[in-house]
């Protein structure tokens, strides 16, 4: 199965820490491999997300588009709301969770930077300690805010650009 491309495999009966780790090291996996499609990436210098890469994924499907960032730009506001509150609350288990699926929403624009830093708060949950995530909460919040601009530009009422 590894040999027809699958990249990991865990046997059942499923162990939790097996399960955990192979989980960690396939985001490393990806997180490694989204860096390096950042850097070889062909958009405008400054882009938060890689076009190229997003547009080739959905086909150049405009409708598609379209519902990405709509549903991008009803959640994002309220998920970086939790996220504070969660943090204001201590509530590592919330922040774990909350940074994911902003995480999940990012990754599906390839918005490295976005993802990056939801990856780091993400993390920062799990292990149980937040000190720090302030900092890591208010960079992430710019960074949203610069792909929402960036996804405006290129996939707005205009069509994809």
């Amino acid at each position: 199965i590894l040999g027809a491309g699958m990249d990991h495999y865990v046997a059942k009966p499923i162990r939790r820490n097996e399960l955990i780790r192979t989980v960690e090291d396939a985001a490393r996996s990806c997180s490694a491999a989204s860096a390096e499609a950042r850097s070889g990436s062909q958009d405008a210098p400054g882009l938060s997300f890689d076009r190229a890469a997003l547009l080739a994924n959905i086909d150049r499907d405009e409708v598609l588009a379209r519902e990405l960032l709509d549903v991008f730009r009803g959640a994002y506001p309220d998920l970086l709301n939790a996220l504070r509150e969660a943090m204001e609350n201590e509530d590592q288990k919330e922040t774990a969770r909350l940074a994911h699926r902003i995480k999940g929403m990012a990754c599906n624009f390839f918005a490295g930077p976005v993802c990056d830093v939801a990856m780091e708060l993400e993390a920062k949950g799990r292990s149980g300690d937040l000190q720090g995530g302030n900092v890591l909460h208010a960079k992430l919040v710019a960074e949203m805010a610069r792909l929402s601009a960036d996804l405006e530009v290129c996939l707005g009422e205009e069509g994809l650009r």
